[in-house]
């Protein structure tokens, strides 16, 4: 068997183990769309944001980089599921949008012209200064 990363038992009714190999497969998703439900699959999009030179600057450019079929029961099932683990975990959600926005807030608030990275450390060297 292939090495297993995450082995999890369903807990509601134990009808299966779920498994996550090093060899599952990881896509980097900016979004899902297009949806196209039907019976007895659905279809789901998962997108990427692309920069391309457009006569529509404005105009968000969302590349499909993979379709995945599913029965339109389990696409049901887990939107009932997520929905459910959100509700569950809401106040930790919240405080975790919380803590970044003050992140945030922190970061926007300073001057970045004060702040040195390696990157200025080094053209100052290069330019025999002491700062950039």
């Amino acid at each position: 068997m292939k090495d297993i990363l995450f082995k999890n038992r369903e807990p509601e009714n134990n009808k299966n183990d779920l498994f996550v190999t090093a060899d599952t497969t990881e896509i980097h998703a900016d979004g899902i769309g297009p949806i196209m439900l039907g019976i007895p699959n659905s279809k789901l999009g998962i997108f990427q944001l692309r920069l391309v030179p457009d006569e529509t600057p404005d105009i968000e450019q969302r590349e499909v980089v993979q379709l995945i079929s599913v029965p339109t029961g389990s696409l049901i099932e887990f939107c009932v599921t997520f929905l459910k683990i959100v509700e569950a975990n809401r106040g930790n959600l919240n405080e975790a949008v919380a803590k970044l926005s003050e992140v945030i807030s922190a970061v926007s608030s300073k001057s970045l012209g004060n702040i040195k990275t390696p990157v200025d450390t080094q053209l100052a060297k290069e330019a025999g200064t002491t700062g950039p």
